[in-house]
C-alpha cells in the first residue's frame, strides 16, 4: 500500500494484507520528516484488502535483440516505473496481483549490459541507450491472464 500526504510525499506500508479483510490507518502529524526538515499532517486512510479474483496477471515473453540485453520496465500509463526486470535471453517475465486498469511497457536496449539506461555522452558522440515503447496499452482485467509477445530480435535498427 503506497500513501500520499498533503504535499504528494509518499511511503510504502508493507504487510501480508488478508484479502477482503477491512483496515484503518492513522498516522499522527510529525510521525515522518522528510530531508528537508518537512513533517507529515494527519493521514487517516481505511480500506479493504483486495481479493485475488480482483487483480490481473502479465506474462511478458520477451525476445531481445541478438547478442543485447533489454531492461522491461512495467509503467502507468503515465509513465510513472512500477517493476523492471534485466533479459538477456528469451524469457518470460509474469507481473502477478496487479490491479484493473491499463499499464505500458518499455524496452530499453542495454548496449554495455550495465542494467541501468545510459544517456550517452555528447562530448563522445555516444548516443543514449534506444528506448522501445510497446505499441498499445496494456490492459488488466480482473481475474484475467494476459500473454503478449514482444520480439524485438528482428529489428533492422542498429542499437
Amino acid at each position: 500500500m503506497v500513501v500520499h500526504d498533503s504535499a504528494f510525499r509518499e511511503f510504502a506500508l508493507i504487510h501480508p494484507w488478508e484479502s477482503g479483510s477491512k483496515y484503518e490507518l492513522s498516522i499522527l502529524p510529525g510521525a515522518f520528516t522528510d530531508i528537508f526538515d518537512l513533517k507529515n499532517d494527519t493521514i487517516d486512510s481505511r480500506f479493504t484488502g483486495m481479493k485475488l479474483e480482483d487483480l490481473g496477471k502479465v506474462v511478458v515473453l520477451m525476445t531481445p535483440p541478438i547478442g543485447k540485453s533489454v531492461i522491461l520496465e512495467l509503467t502507468t500509463t503515465d509513465g510513472k516505473l512500477l517493476e523492471s526486470a534485466v533479459i538477456k535471453e528469451k524469457k518470460s517475465i509474469s507481473y502477478l496481483q496487479l490491479s484493473p486498469a491499463k499499464y505500458g511497457l518499455r524496452a530499453i536496449i542495454d548496449r554495455n549490459g550495465n542494467g541501468a539506461w545510459d544517456t550517452g555522452e555528447y562530448l563522445k558522440h555516444i548516443q543514449p541507450e534506444h528506448i522501445v515503447i510497446y505499441d498499445k496499452p496494456v490492459e488488466v482485467r480482473a481475474n484475467w491472464d494476459l500473454e503478449l509477445k514482444w520480439d524485438l530480435s528482428g529489428h533492422d535498427r542498429v542499437y
